[in-house]
């Protein structure tokens, strides 16, 4: 926020970096997004739209251009905890 604030004095667009994750990631763009006035775009990697289906619910999806934001708490999205046992890292 304070990034955007700053480029906001200088008439400066802004767009958050989404890092590949249409869930998470696109879950984070979309709410911090929503709070910022000089928001320029937001990436959206259409390739990787429905890449994490299997192991939560409630992303955001993309309609006409525009992502609506979560109707959940938080940010809307919920992982399937015994699906996300095969990401589990034992050190």
């Amino acid at each position: 926020m304070a990034i955007a604030s700053l480029a906001e004095t200088s008439f400066v667009k802004l767009s958050p970096h989404n890092s590949n994750s249409m869930a998470l990631g696109m879950a984070i763009s979309a709410n911090v997004s929503a709070g910022i006035p000089n928001l320029g775009i937001i990436e959206y990697f259409p390739l990787f739209e429905k890449t994490l289906d299997n192991y939560c619910t409630g992303r955001p999806v993309a309609e006409s251009g525009k992502i609506p934001l979560p109707m959940n708490p938080g940010l809307g999205i919920e992982f399937d905890q015994t699906a996300m046992t095969k990401f589990k890292i034992i050190f």
